[in-house]
């Protein structure tokens, strides 16, 4: 597996993760625990948008979809992802 293959499925896996910390935030019915998982996917999204420059810088397109058309992020379902990430 190339470089760039690798930055990508760590850039997918990433995204995937602040969608999961998002979500529980949202079905949390405790304000502090709610403000942990909202940080917590901050920090992914950022882990994400770190990952899409390495991309960029090598030439690669960050893409929210895994390969294959699996069910990653932006699958059926999911909720729209931010621009720019």
């Amino acid at each position: 597996m190339d470089v760039v293959a690798v930055l990508q499925k760590a850039y997918q896996d990433e995204l995937q993760d602040a969608l999961r910390a998002e979500r529980a935030a949202e079905g949390v019915p405790y304000p502090h625990l709610r403000a942990l998982l909202q940080e917590v996917a901050a920090r992914e999204r950022a882990h994400a948008e770190a990952l899409a420059e390495a991309l960029r810088r090598r030439g690669g397109l960050p893409s929210p979809h895994a390969q294959g058309g699996g069910g990653g992020v932006g699958g059926p379902g999911a909720p729209p992802l931010r621009e720019g990430v």
